[in-house]
């Protein structure tokens, strides 16, 4: 069963990257009508080829007439042959809606010398390209054909929301589909009500209970209570797990949010935590507070408490945290931070004090200094820390950040050496673009103490084709770097050794196609990133969906820097909204990247 269940996994994970790489055109945001005519000439990526030293390989790929991937097969250059021999084969199909309807993945067979087929994943959508259907085969050697492994059924109500998820393996046995895990939703204004798993048992031959969640919401959609319920085999009944409550002020914000575990000795809900939110008129988060339920008092105990505090530009001008003391019993300070901004609200200063229980009074640990330039780049920041034998603050780390025309950045860190006095390099990394703002160079470097020099790490040289943007490029989605405005041709890989050696190179091949652009361009999706710019929290709504398919639910987060660096990462349970904060990220640009039942988008915000 734990094989089964995995490979169900990889069968439902071959359904979410659906969107993303069985459609050339993902649903974001900004796509709202079709600017190109219904007949268009399209750059299609043909092939892919890499050479390093230890031999080459090559992708090859084949489109249908409206843009959609059919064909994606890649080689391996055979020294003995001095030929391409196959690697790995995925063969494609799509309804009209553009929706993958089928993907066989095949090997090359040595023995053979011929292609083998592996694995077959069938898929089946309604009007609303919602998959109502995905069956997963194996090619079965001994009788040379496919043979039955997973499937998936799914149903949705008149607003396109799920109401009936079903799972099955293939029994060989009996030759039969045997259904091991079902998943039941209601709705109301199409808000997630109940949702109830079963799992099918052989002893009963019929569905048993596994888990079950009820939610209620307020008038303003939203969740005002969850309670989950696991099956109790025992009793054959429902029993109560968890409970949790949130209440919102009238601008939605959460104010409260207490829960709750059942307690069988007492046949009720015992607390488990609670957490307190305050705001002012401008929705600035005022005050956090975690407590803990004290089953000893058999009352709340506070736990950890934040508080903040805002100029007239929103802009965070105090932190303090706080935990509670058992002793006193009652909030007891811990740390503060304070920060200054200039004119353009930029931060500029960033200092954080710790009480100090011997003298009564705060002792400064950690400070950390921004400038910036004339167009609100921030060109060096400074970290600090306090010295105690000194009684003064000791420079500790430096990043400097230099922009030239085309946003070219040039971003170097230093250390304070201690035996010289003075900072010394440690990390560089170089950036490039060209006219058009694609990256045509990227390059890191550390610090070589011996020789005195920079020495080098990797290196990333791009060439483009500046006749073709974007827009006039059809190509499968994982295969091309991300943050290209024109057509990519060339990308060559150095690493360092003495100096930049070539380490290996990739090519991508173009051709001019005909091509069906209008039914690639999908409906306006409809998402709100709120407030931007921020101070530290912000706010993701769904709830306003998209023209096709109505109210959309958030399957992940993440927050990238303008480097590409990943720095946060959130998993959702299918929500409508979402909550968010960066707090203890640096002030500047990010990226929010979303993705939804129906593809993604990518969003800028401004921390402030």
């Amino acid at each position: 069963m734990i094989n089964k269940l995995l490979k169900l996994t990889l069968l439902l994970f071959s359904l979410s990257t659906l969107a993303a790489n069985g459609q050339n055109q993902l649903r974001t945001h900004e796509i709202t009508n079709n600017p190109y005519p219904n007949i268009a000439t399209k750059q299609c990526l043909d092939s892919v080829i890499y050479n390093d030293s230890y031999g080459s390989e090559k992708n090859v790929f084949e489109y249908d007439k409206k843009g959609n991937v059919i064909l994606d097969i890649s080689y391996s250059w055979d020294n003995e042959t001095n030929d391409w021999r196959g690697n790995f084969k995925a063969e494609f199909a799509y309804d009209n809606n553009n929706n993958r309807t089928l993907r066989i993945l095949s090997s090359w067979n040595i023995e053979t010398n011929d292609w083998r087929n592996d694995n077959k994943y069938e898929h089946t959508y309604n009007n609303n390209s919602k998959i109502t259907l995905a069956i997963s085969y194996l090619w079965n050697f001994a009788t040379n054909n496919w043979k039955r492994d997973l499937k998936a059924e799914y149903t949705y109500d008149n607003n396109n929301n799920k109401i009936l998820e079903i799972s099955y393996y293939w029994q060989n046995a009996t030759n039969y589909w045997i259904g091991f895990d079902r998943s039941e939703y209601k709705y109301d204004n199409n808000n997630l009500i109940l949702q109830i798993t079963y799992n099918w048992n052989n002893e009963t031959n019929n569905w048993r209970g596994s888990t079950k969640d009820e939610y209620t919401y307020d008038n303003n959609n939203n969740r005002t209570l969850s309670i989950s319920y696991s099956w109790h085999n025992t009793t054959n009944n429902w029993k109560r797990e968890i409970k949790l409550e949130n209440i919102y002020d009238n601008n939605n914000n959460l104010i409260l949010s207490i829960s709750y575990r059942w307690n069988n000795e007492i046949n009720n809900w015992g607390g488990d935590t609670k957490d307190e939110y305050t705001y002012d008129n401008n929705n600035n988060r005022t005050l956090f507070a975690h407590y803990l339920w004290n089953n000893e008092t058999n009352n709340w105990k506070g736990n950890t408490k934040t508080e903040y505090t805002y100029d007239n530009n929103n802009n965070l001008t105090f932190r303090f945290f706080y935990y509670f003391d058992n002793e006193i019993n009652d909030w007891k300070v811990n740390s503060k931070n304070e920060y200054v901004y200039d004119d353009n609200n930029n931060r500029i200063l960033e200092v954080r004090y710790l009480w100090n229980n011997e003298i009564n009074n705060w002792g400064e640990d950690t400070k950390d200094e921004y400038t910036y330039d004339n167009n609100n780049n921030r060109t060096m920041s400074v970290h600090y820390l306090w010295d105690k034998e000194t009684n003064d603050w000791k420079e500790d780390t430096k990043i400097e950040n230099t922009y030239e025309h085309n946003n070219n950045i040039l971003n170097v860190v230093f250390r304070w050496n201690n035996e010289t006095n003075d900072w010394k390099a440690y990390y560089k990394k170089e950036y490039k673009y060209n006219n058009n703002n694609n990256r045509i160079l990227y390059a890191s470097f550390e610090w070589d103490n011996i020789a005195n020099d920079w020495r080098g790490l990797e290196k990333y040289e791009y060439t483009l084709d500046l006749a073709y943007s974007i827009t006039e490029l059809i190509y499968p989605k994982d295969k091309l770097d991300t943050g290209f405005f024109n057509m990519l041709t060339e990308r060559t890989y150095y690493y360092w050794s003495y100096d930049w050696v070539k380490g290996y190179e990739t090519f991508f091949y173009w051709s001019g196609k005909e091509i069906v652009v209008s039914d690639i361009t999908k409906d306006n999706v409809s998402i709100k990133v709120y407030p931007n710019p921020t101070t530290g929290e912000f706010r993701i709504d769904a709830s306003a969906g998209s023209e096709t398919n109505g109210e959309l639910k958030i399957e992940s987060v993440e927050i990238f820097d303008i480097y590409g660096k990943c720095h946060e990462s959130l998993v959702t349970r299918h929500a409508s909204y979402v909550l968010l904060n960066i707090f203890h990220l640096s002030t500047g640009v990010y990226f929010v990247k979303i993705c939804t039942e129906t593809g993604e988008t990518v969003q800028k915000i401004v921390k402030i």
